[in-house]
This record gives C-alpha cells, sequence and structure tokens, in this order.
C-alpha cells in the first residue's frame, strides 16, 4: 500500500491537488478435511449396523487472491468571500479507478480424496485436481465530480453535487451514469440569545441519487462449474 499527495496553490483563492493510491494484498486460505472411516461403536444392540459406516475420502483445497488497485485524482478548488455574509466553495474533480484480480481455486480430486490421510498436500491427490476456479478480471472506472458549497453567515449551509462515471464493466453504449446531490441545513442555535439551555442545534435536509456499476465480465454468457458440499451442489 502506498500513496502520493501534492498540493499547488497558486493563487490565495486557488488549489490545485493530486493524490495517487496503490492498494495491493494477497491472500492465500488452506481447507482441510481429514479421511476418516467411522464404524459401529455397538454391535450388540442391532440398533447400530454396518449400514451405519460413516466414511470420507477427505479433502485438501487452497485458495488464491492477489488483488492489484490504482486510484487516481485531480481536484482543484476555488474560495470566495462574496463579503462578511456570504462565502462560497467550488471543486471540480476527475478519478480514475482501476482494479485487477487473479483467483485460483484448487482441490484434490472430489471422488478420490486424499491417498495418505492427514497429509495435506496437492501433491496427495486421489486423482486428477480439480481447478474449481482460475480467472483474470480488470474493472477500469473513469469518472468527474463537482461539489460547490454555499454559506451565509454560518448560519444558512447550502452544498450541491454531481458526479458522472464511465465504466469498463457496462456495454460501450451505456456505460455512463450520472448521481447528484442537494442537501441544506439551518443552525436555528446562531439565532438563540440564551444557549445555557442548547448551546447548538441544526436542521439537515438532503436529496440524492446512487449510482454504480457490476463486476466485470457480467455481461456475457459464461459456463462455471457446479460445486459440491456435503450432499449440497451449487451450479
Amino acid at each position: 500500500m502506498g500513496n502520493f499527495n501534492i498540493t499547488y496553490k497558486p493563487l490565495e483563492w486557488l488549489s490545485f491537488q493530486e493524490r495517487v493510491g496503490l492498494d495491493t494484498y494477497s491472500e492465500r486460505r488452506r481447507s482441510e478435511s481429514p479421511k476418516y472411516t467411522f464404524y459401529p461403536a455397538d454391535e450388540s444392540t442391532g440398533n447400530y449396523t454396518e449400514d451405519n459406516i460413516q466414511t470420507s475420502n477427505g479433502q485438501y483445497r487452497v485458495d488464491q487472491l492477489n488483488v492489484s488497485e490504482i486510484v487516481h485524482d485531480f481536484m482543484a478548488t476555488a474560495t470566495h468571500d462574496f463579503n462578511e455574509d456570504w462565502t462560497a466553495s467550488l471543486m471540480l474533480g476527475n478519478n480514475i479507478r482501476q482494479r485487477q484480480t487473479t483467483t485460483n481455486y484448487t482441490a484434490t480430486n472430489s471422488t478420490g480424496g486424499l491417498v495418505v490421510p492427514g497429509w495435506y498436500n496437492l501433491s496427495n491427490s486421489n486423482g486428477p485436481l480439480d481447478l474449481i476456479q482460475d480467472s483474470w478480471t480488470r474493472r477500469r472506472l473513469v469518472g468527474i465530480y463537482a461539489d460547490l458549497n454555499v454559506s451565509y453567515r454560518n448560519l444558512l449551509f447550502l452544498q450541491a453535487t454531481a458526479r458522472n462515471d464511465w465504466s469498463s464493466t457496462l456495454p460501450k453504449k451505456n456505460n455512463s451514469f450520472f448521481y447528484p446531490s442537494v442537501s441544506g441545513s439551518f443552525v436555528f442555535s446562531e439565532l438563540m440569545e440564551n444557549k445555557n439551555i442548547l448551546n447548538y442545534g441544526k436542521l439537515r435536509a438532503n436529496w440524492a441519487q446512487v449510482g454504480a456499476d457490476t463486476d466485470p465480465y457480467q455481461l456475457l454468457t459464461t459456463f462455471s462449474r457446479g460445486e459440491i458440499f456435503s450432499n449440497f451442489g451449487s451450479t
């Protein structure tokens, strides 16, 4: 994980900021299921028969996940005091985000299980290895956004935001989505002469739309292998 941040202020009321971040991590999970045979504990009463013998061929599974994400933001912010009562700020920005993943899930043969009990290694598979999942994905998102703030005498506040994103996971002809928001607040405690009872009070209301894309390659028809877990399957 790492990040880089630089700010340039050419004028008292204008500033530019560039921010780059990198987040990468790897995760390795191991799953061990023993190979066993359980015989009936009591054969004299007739309540336990050979049909009650419980067996499992065992399993060893390794899940490997690698994730790398790069995020870039560039923002320009302007502030202005119109007079003693009115102040405002406007921020315009650009965001680029790219996320790449590699996934590999491998296990011993689901039918044959383990050859040697208690030795959890992929080379101990009784039969060909099961390649459960082997995938590579890349998702890229490009967006532009704006944030406007206006205040009056620290009494009334108005904020409006707008953002438009273009996603690589959506159809080329319909890969853009827009989501704005507006909020307003009223600090009524500023009008109170006696603040012993209530030193700060505010009323706030907001409205927003939400936008989102989807995971990579959800628009394509693909084949996925089913898995069996204790007689329950998923396809």
